[in-house]
């Protein structure tokens, strides 16, 4: 009776897991347009079974984007916990642009403004929380300018982001971002620039 009680829980759990799974690989890939059929498909699970998990592909859009603002928390202590106040922040930075560039689903959710639910709300502070503390730090070290605001730093992220985004033809590359990055990051920064920009390439 256990055994059978516990099976379908599990069974469930799986299932949700590849759903999970399928719908931030396809959603990285190709963007937000994927609908809930190839999601469940990629994942190994029928259409009902996707539905029953998530009843509107908003729902499992929220499920995603939470999943990967608790990633990107994780990533955001790590960086905070950098000793020195700049490496620190440029760290917090680097790291994520990176999320954004690699995601393309994350990116498109983020300037749609698209995915909202109670604890993804609460994830949003939590990761604030976390920038504003590493930007107060590096202020109080005297790293960055002080009429550096929190509200500065999705524009300086999103701007780099975009800028990495440029097709090689016009002069974008691989490693357009971390450029474009390093740029803006010493229009904030008190004190030495970067020795050298990245390449683009």
């Amino acid at each position: 009776m256990v055994e059978h009680s516990r099976a379908p829980r599990a069974d469930a759990a799986r299932n949700r897991a590849q759903l999970l799974d399928a719908a931030r690989a396809l959603f990285a890939e190709r963007g937000l347009d994927v609908s809930v059929g190839e999601i469940a498909k990629a994942a190994g699970v029928g259409n009902g079974t996707a539905f029953r998990h998530f009843p509107s592909k908003e729902a499992l859009l929220n499920a995603v984007v939470e999943q990967r603002m608790g990633q990107m928390l994780e990533q955001l202590r790590a960086s905070a916990a950098i000793e020195d106040p700049w490496d620190a922040f440029e760290d917090l930075c680097v790291e994520a642009v990176r999320a954004y560039i690699e995601d393309n689903g994350y990116m498109e959710a983020v300037k749609r403004d698209c995915a909202h639910s109670a604890s993804i709300a609460e994830r949003h502070g939590e990761m604030a929380e976390v920038v504003e503390g590493v930007l107060a730090r590096a202020q109080a070290a005297g790293v960055i300018r002080p009429d550096v605001v929190i509200d500065d730093i999705p524009g300086i992220l999103m701007a780099a982001a975009h800028g990495g985004a440029v097709p090689e033809a016009d002069g974008g590359g691989p490693n357009a971002w971390r450029r474009i990055l390093a740029l803006l990051l010493d229009g904030v920064r008190i004190g030495p620039r970067s020795e050298a920009l990245p390449e683009r390439r």
